[in-house]
């Protein structure tokens, strides 16, 4: 039996840094986001971030934690170039939320959240080790689970949904990823805790449990922290694990205690959950109603332009998420509004154009917006009448006598044949299910 505990950190958005006024931005050029309250010189003094505590508030309320009314800080002390103060402001004691649970595939205990400041950004090239202090004292929300996830698969489908109801908080910095220290033991030596530092990835955190679990089965194992090699797949051993202990907590001396029992209140927005079971309700199925709600900015811009449920959102799935993917754009970059996009889910629902003219307007839109219904009345891309579609199947069928004796003997291509011709006399205007059916008919 194995047991998996995760500690996820996730890098909130706000404007500024934790504890000073310098940009929340890592994207900057390298060491020009930082003051001397991130650096920690000397006499500088940290004042906490407002915006971050009503955050990471909102994710403790989402986690179903106990949420305490006080604010309180402790200094964690470890000796490495990515603080240069040589500690780090975090919550150890006191946590601002615990013994709350998430659901996925069963409920995993979540035994505490708290708010700290990240860790600047390091990089090596060759024998150097290079700093950037641009990510120093940014807010971080770290998540830390029971040891009550029991595979790999558990522990991605936790963390993707972990990530959805980040996401629909609105609380995560959009240039950051989610990281994880994994831990995992084994029942085989005595739940020996083994603990993987900076996963970062669904796919990768899942790797490298998967990793983890079949060296315990095989080799020695000890308290120990070692680290994840994506490129070689396996994880190496670090250093010996550090106690509690060897980090000399302190309380926070520089920030007093922040009484934060006016923000206990703050109204959780409609999460992921919610709108899933709302699809679900629209006779939506199930996965179609999970992928379609995975991203709130999908799910607001769906309700917005939804017609009919089961057919808008078929549509959205296969055909407006894969303009999305192929084109890597989010749906905030791509131009159409939920206004459009229903028009031209109108047009294609009521037979006045085909799938063929609206995934060509679809990818036309990433151009820029505009009416669909304009668009083809000026090109002429209604579907063929009835009428005229008869008179291209009767055309077809006269200059391919073979073709009608080859499907007469059962060759199903030879239908395939003909309905192709059909739609290709139609410029692609015709109903491909209409031009069948005539084709058959006629036939017979």
């Amino acid at each position: 039996m194995n047991k998996i505990g995760l500690e996820i950190h996730a890098s909130l958005k706000t404007e500024s840094k934790l504890f000073c006024d310098c940009p929340n931005d890592k994207t900057a050029s390298a060491n020009v986001n930082t003051c001397e309250i991130c650096l920690g010189h000397p006499g500088s003094k940290p004042r906490t971030n407002e915006e971050a505590v009503k955050k990471t508030i909102l994710v403790c309320k989402a986690l179903n934690t106990d949420l305490r009314n006080e604010l309180v800080f402790s200094r964690k002390n470890y000796f490495y170039p990515d603080l240069s103060k040589n500690y780090q402001i975090t919550q150890y004691e006191e946590p601002l939320g615990e013994n709350g649970f998430l659901d996925a595939d069963g409920r995993i205990k979540i035994k505490r959240v708290h708010l700290e400041e990240d860790p600047a950004s390091i990089t090596r090239e060759d024998n150097n080790i290079l700093v950037d202090y641009n990510r120093c004292g940014t807010p971080l929300v770290e998540i830390v689970t029971e040891p009550d996830i029991s595979s790999a698969e558990q522990a991605r489908l936790f963390m993707k949904k972990l990530l959805r109801t980040l996401k629909y908080l609105r609380v995560l910095d959009k240039n950051s990823s989610l990281k994880a220290d994994v831990n995992v033991s084994n029942k085989k030596n005595n739940y020996v805790r083994v603990e993987v530092k900076n996963v970062t990835g669904f796919k990768e955190i899942q790797r490298c449990i998967e990793y983890e679990i079949e060296r315990q089965k095989k080799e020695k194992v000890f308290n120990e922290t070692r680290g994840w090699d994506a490129q070689k797949g396996k994880t190496y051993s670090m250093r010996k694990k550090e106690s509690e202990a060897d980090y000399g907590y302190i309380y926070e001396p520089d920030i007093p205690i922040i009484d934060v029992s006016e923000y206990l209140g703050l109204s959780l927005p409609v999460l992921a959950e919610e709108k899933i079971k709302f699809l679900v309700g629209k006779g939506i199925n199930s996965e179609d109603a999970e992928i379609i709600a995975d991203d709130p900015d999908i799910m607001s811009f769906f309700e917005k332009a939804m017609t009919s449920p089961v057919f808008s959102a078929k549509f959205f799935r296969s055909m407006v998420l894969g303009i999305l993917n192929y084109n890597k754009i989010s749906i905030d970059d791509y131009p159409p509004g939920p206004g459009e996009m229903k028009e031209l889910l109108v047009l294609l629902e009521s037979g006045v154009i085909n799938e063929k003219t609206a995934k060509n307007i679809l990818i036309k839109f990433l151009e820029g917006g505009f009416s669909p219904k304009a668009f083809v009345k000026k090109n002429n891309l209604e579907m063929l009448s009835d009428k005229d579609i008869d008179v291209f199947v009767d055309e077809v069928l006269a200059e391919n006598p073979s073709a009608i004796e080859d499907f007469k003997s059962g060759e199903e291509k030879s239908l395939n044949f003909l309905v192709g011709m059909v739609m290709r006399k139609s410029g692609g205007k015709a109903n491909p299910e209409q031009v069948k059916a005539s084709v058959i008919k006629k036939i017979s």
